[in-house]
Protein backbone atom coordinates (compact mmCIF):
# COMPACT_ATOMS: atom_id res chain seq x y z
CA UNK A 1 0.00 0.00 0.00
CA UNK A 2 1.23 3.48 -0.81
CA UNK A 3 2.25 5.56 2.20
CA UNK A 4 0.72 9.04 2.47
CA UNK A 5 1.73 12.30 4.04
CA UNK A 6 -0.38 15.42 4.50
CA UNK A 7 0.96 18.92 3.92
CA UNK A 8 -0.68 22.30 3.62
CA UNK A 9 -0.54 24.04 0.28
CA UNK A 10 1.70 26.75 1.76
CA UNK A 11 4.18 24.09 2.94
CA UNK A 12 4.13 22.46 -0.50
CA UNK A 13 4.77 25.83 -2.17
CA UNK A 14 7.80 26.54 -0.05
CA UNK A 15 9.25 23.00 -0.07
CA UNK A 16 8.15 21.69 -3.45
CA UNK A 17 11.56 20.47 -4.67
CA UNK A 18 12.21 18.50 -1.48
CA UNK A 19 8.71 17.03 -1.49
CA UNK A 20 9.05 15.88 -5.11
CA UNK A 21 12.41 14.32 -4.30
CA UNK A 22 10.92 12.47 -1.33
CA UNK A 23 7.92 11.30 -3.34
CA UNK A 24 10.12 9.87 -6.08
CA UNK A 25 12.52 8.24 -3.62
CA UNK A 26 9.91 6.57 -1.44
CA UNK A 27 6.68 6.33 -3.50
CA UNK A 28 5.01 8.30 -0.73
CA UNK A 29 1.90 10.13 -1.84
CA UNK A 30 1.36 13.62 -0.46
CA UNK A 31 -2.13 14.91 0.23
CA UNK A 32 -2.20 18.68 -0.18
CA UNK A 33 -4.64 20.53 2.05
CA UNK A 34 -6.06 24.01 1.77
CA UNK A 35 -7.89 25.48 4.74
CA UNK A 36 -7.75 22.06 6.38
CA UNK A 37 -9.43 20.23 3.49
CA UNK A 38 -7.78 17.77 1.11
CA UNK A 39 -7.51 19.45 -2.31
CA UNK A 40 -4.95 17.43 -4.29
CA UNK A 41 -2.65 14.43 -4.24
CA UNK A 42 0.93 14.41 -5.51
CA UNK A 43 2.45 11.04 -6.38
CA UNK A 44 5.35 9.67 -8.37
CA UNK A 45 4.77 8.82 -12.05
CA UNK A 46 5.29 5.06 -11.60
CA UNK A 47 2.66 4.81 -8.88
CA UNK A 48 0.29 7.00 -10.92
CA UNK A 49 0.72 4.73 -13.97
CA UNK A 50 0.10 1.59 -11.89
CA UNK A 51 -3.06 3.18 -10.51
CA UNK A 52 -4.28 4.04 -14.00
CA UNK A 53 -3.62 0.47 -15.18
CA UNK A 54 -5.52 -0.94 -12.21
CA UNK A 55 -8.48 1.34 -12.94
CA UNK A 56 -8.46 0.23 -16.59
CA UNK A 57 -8.45 -3.42 -15.52
CA UNK A 58 -11.37 -2.85 -13.16
CA UNK A 59 -13.31 -1.18 -15.99
CA UNK A 60 -12.67 -4.18 -18.26
CA UNK A 61 -13.78 -6.57 -15.51
CA UNK A 62 -16.89 -4.49 -14.92
CA UNK A 63 -17.77 -4.57 -18.63
CA UNK A 64 -17.29 -8.33 -18.59
CA UNK A 65 -19.63 -8.68 -15.63
CA UNK A 66 -22.27 -6.66 -17.47
CA UNK A 67 -21.92 -8.92 -20.52
CA UNK A 68 -22.30 -12.04 -18.36
CA UNK A 69 -25.32 -10.56 -16.58
CA UNK A 70 -26.91 -9.62 -19.92
CA UNK A 71 -26.16 -13.00 -21.49
CA UNK A 72 -23.73 -11.63 -24.09
CA UNK A 73 -21.58 -14.75 -24.11
CA UNK A 74 -19.74 -16.79 -26.72
CA UNK A 75 -18.74 -20.40 -26.23
CA UNK A 76 -14.97 -20.83 -26.06
CA UNK A 77 -15.03 -23.31 -28.97
CA UNK A 78 -16.52 -20.62 -31.20
CA UNK A 79 -13.96 -18.04 -30.03
CA UNK A 80 -11.07 -20.38 -30.93
CA UNK A 81 -12.69 -21.27 -34.24
CA UNK A 82 -12.94 -17.56 -35.13
CA UNK A 83 -9.33 -16.98 -34.08
CA UNK A 84 -8.13 -19.87 -36.27
CA UNK A 85 -10.02 -18.41 -39.24
CA UNK A 86 -8.44 -15.00 -38.68
CA UNK A 87 -4.97 -16.49 -38.42
CA UNK A 88 -5.43 -18.52 -41.62
CA UNK A 89 -6.67 -15.49 -43.54
CA UNK A 90 -3.57 -13.51 -42.54
CA UNK A 91 -1.09 -16.16 -43.71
Amino acid sequence: MTKKKVHSISHVKSHFAEIVEEINASSTAVIVTQNGEARAVIQDPETYEKTQQAIALFKILSLGEVDVRDGNLTQHEKVFQNLRKRLKSKS
